[in-house]
């Protein structure tokens, strides 16, 4: 797969520059409203523009890709700090904050979005997909959709990672990887 070479391309530029990466995964808020609202076409049409919007958001050293149903990645390379991450976190969200047109409709859009950093949050692709991932889940298995929701034990205290929520815009508590929340709900309008 292009995104886990892209991903080890980028580490084993880290380990050699001394450098982070970050690995984000970005999950849309209810995306099966769409397809049982509206249909397939109408899906596909807005995960097309859902991903023309995140493209703004990456520089070309970047890489973005469409992972799942209602899931997108993305590999940063050079990531400065945790701060950093934090902010791509945010223009990732507000991206996403204009409503969509499809079918005749506008729609808005939600997105979770766990990030990691390398090495802090993971030695390798895999660790820092799985703990991104699991920065926008709860234990139960069921999405996070706001910051009350997440809570530090669902994933193992490490290092200095920290969590955020965009509404807050600041740390949070200390965990192993950040989640960064939007608490709109999908709406047609």
């Amino acid at each position: 797969m292009l995104l886990a070479d892209r991903l080890e391309q980028a580490l084993l530029g880290a380990r050699r520059h001394a450098e982070l990466v970050g690995f984000f995964c970005i999950d849309l808020d209810r995306f099966e409203v769409i397809n049982d609202g509206l249909g397939h076409a109408a899906g596909d049409a807005l995960l097309q523009a859902v991903a023309l919007r995140l493209k703004t958001c990456v520089r070309e050293c970047d890489t973005l890709a469409r992972t799942g149903g209602d899931e997108f990645a993305l590999v940063a390379n050079g990531v400065e700090n945790a701060e950093e991450a934090a902010a791509i976190s945010s223009r990732i969200l507000s991206s996403l904050e204009a409503p969509f047109e499809i079918a005749g409709r506008q729609l808005r859009v939600t997105a979770s979005v766990g990030a990691t950093l390398y090495p802090q949050d993971g030695g390798d692709g895999n660790s820092l997909q799985q703990n991104a991932a699991a920065a926008c889940t709860n234990p139960n298995g069921g999405r996070v959709t706001d910051a009350s929701s997440f809570r530090p034990a669902w994933s193992k205290p490490r290092g200095g990672s920290w969590i955020w929520n965009s509404g807050w815009h600041a740390p949070w508590k200390k965990a192993k990887s950040r989640c960064i929340t939007s608490r709109a709900c999908l709406r047609s309008a």
